[in-house]
């Protein structure tokens, strides 16, 4: 009986001893394998957090480069500006007689830069009094605009006053004054008439397009009953056929 137990007491310890050895290396292996999935995660997470720096630096780098290129270009409103400055003009103006005791010399010099700039004058018109009767005038003959100056001269010194009317309201919208020595007026008028007075000149020209009422009706006159046109032959042959032979 004593060999028996100690033979079981042998089988259970060996089986106990495998137990535990299977135990520990179940224990390794699970570690292990929680180790390299632990590893494998953060490598994960380091790539794409490089990827999203990465991603994040190109788009900052794009928005610079656009942000430096708009800077470098012109802003809409500034190249309207200059088209509007320098560009032609499509439109009719009227431009009256200028006044003063020297207007004349002033007039050619001021057409010739209205006309340079691609606009139709007529010059053999009159002004009249009120707003709605220029309206009327520049419906009738199509005109985008009044142009009328004068110039006063008195000694070493000179004042012209150059002003535009809108042929779409009637009204006076802008003038421009040039003060200085007779002999250099005509040319700070060709130096900056354009620059002050292009861009109403254009409105002027853009509101012409627009459709317009007349104030007035156009006038019509009623010359009463309209006479008999029977030829006088037919006329003088009844008047003797009823004379008595």
């Amino acid at each position: 009986m004593n060999r028996r137990a100690r033979f079981a007491s042998i089988a259970t310890r060996r089986r106990a001893l495998c137990l535990a050895a299977l135990a520990s290396a179940y224990v390794l292996a699970g570690g292990d394998a929680f180790a390299k999935a632990t590893t494998a995660r953060a490598a994960q997470n380091r790539t794409s957090s490089s990827k999203t720096a990465a991603s994040k630096g190109k788009k900052k780098q794009a928005s610079t480069k656009v942000k430096g290129s708009r800077a470098s270009k012109p802003s809409p409103a500034a190249v309207t500006e200059v088209s509007k400055v320098d560009g032609k003009v499509d439109g009719t103006i009227a431009v009256f007689p200028f006044g003063g005791n020297d207007g004349d010399s002033i007039q050619g010099p001021v057409s010739e830069i209205l006309s340079d700039k691609g606009l139709t004058l007529m010059t053999d018109l009159r002004p009249v009094d009120m707003a709605e009767q220029f309206r009327d005038l520049a419906a009738t003959l199509h005109l985008a605009a009044f142009v009328d100056g004068k110039v006063n001269t008195l000694g070493n010194k000179s004042k012209a006053t150059i002003s535009i009317r809108s042929g779409y309201s009637g009204r006076r919208v802008a003038s421009f004054v040039v003060a200085t020595t007779p002999d250099e007026l005509p040319g700070e008028i060709s130096e900056k008439l354009w620059t002050r007075l292009g861009p109403t000149l254009r409105r002027a020209c853009a509101d012409a397009r627009r459709p317009r009422r007349r104030a007035h009706a156009p006038m019509q006159i009623n010359a009463g009953t309209p006479l008999d046109n029977h030829p006088a032959s037919q006329n003088v042959g009844a008047a003797t056929s009823d004379i008595p032979g």
